[in-house]
């Protein structure tokens, strides 16, 4: 099983999880698992419509403050979408996940 993983903070989306979560994201085979110790949970690839790294401009969160290294990671499920914040360019974020994104990123023309 191939993994990147990237520290980040879950800023919301997926139902039942708290917003504000920080820990550690690992995307592998099975989809987007975010860990803090014990704690995680998981998004199945099978929950995922799409996937694509953004710049803060490109994402609907009003309450994060801009800062010099920053990517977002959105989740498009089918009920809204999951966002991850890391404190990494959208280039090294795109990097360490390319893989994936290549698998599940955005439709042509989305």
């Amino acid at each position: 099983m191939v993994v990147a993983a990237l520290s980040a903070t879950y800023l919301g989306g997926y139902p039942g999880r708290p917003d504000g979560f920080s820990g550690i994201v690992n995307v592998n085979d099975h989809g987007i698992e975010m860990y803090r110790s014990r704690t995680h949970f998981s998004i199945p690839w099978s929950s995922v419509s799409w996937l694509a790294v953004e710049e803060l401009d490109g994402v609907d969160a009003p309450a994060v403050e801009k800062k010099d290294r920053q990517a977002f990671l959105v989740t498009h499920l089918a009920d809204g979408e999951a966002v991850f914040e890391f404190e990494e360019t959208p280039t090294e974020v795109r990097k360490t996940f390319g893989p994936w994104l290549t698998a599940h990123g955005a439709p042509e023309g989305g």
